[in-house]
């Protein structure tokens, strides 16, 4: 707790990419509830950060050298269970995430996520919000975000396409280009 009486959440990044520790670092730099308290630059980096410095939460990488995330995340919640585990990766693979689950990461942040999604994730993990539904709200946002934007990406193909072919048209009951996609929605 701080001098506020706000909980702090006592973080650890764990990432081979300086650049990347850096950007996580600034991304959640000015957060009043959360305190970075150290950086590992590979698994056992982590590990032995965790015994030494306590964090509440780590933020790890699914890949880096001498021992890998998931190897990481079970030495880590081995020795201590009570650590959060956010897997820190650029694959959304349904697959490899559950397996980060299982070896004991309470959720994943892809590394293109914005700062608001990273906060969020940091906050809702510490708070207890479970692995499964941690992973299937991640799951149904990015398929909701794509499905919003698949209608207008198949219409501007098939109106790219129209146009570039008119022929294409022609025997389906449009007179202009364009028409027979506008129409097909009609009853």
């Amino acid at each position: 707790m701080n001098n506020e009486g706000a909980v702090s959440i006592r973080l650890l990044i764990a990432d081979d990419h300086a650049f990347v520790r850096s950007g996580l670092r600034s991304m959640l730099r000015g957060e009043p509830d959360i305190e970075i308290v150290g950086e590992a630059r590979n698994g056992r980096e982590a590990v032995d950060l965790c015994r030494s410095l306590g964090p509440d939460l780590v933020l790890m990488d699914v890949r880096m050298p001498e021992m890998d995330g998931l190897e990481a995340t079970r030495a880590i919640k081995h020795e201590r269970p009570k650590v959060v585990i956010l897997m820190v990766t650029m694959h959304e693979n349904r697959n490899y995430i559950l397996e980060a689950t299982k070896a004991g990461a309470t959720g994943y942040v892809l590394k293109d996520a914005s700062r608001e999604e990273l906060i969020s994730a940091v906050r809702r993990a510490v708070s207890g919000e479970t692995p499964a539904r941690a992973i299937e709200n991640a799951f149904a946002n990015r398929a909701l975000a794509r499905l919003s934007r698949a209608p207008i990406d198949l219409l501007s193909l098939i109106l790219r396409r129209s146009t570039e072919h008119p022929d294409a048209c022609r025997g389906r009951g449009c007179s202009r280009h364009g028409e027979y996609v506008w129409g097909a929605g009609r009853g």
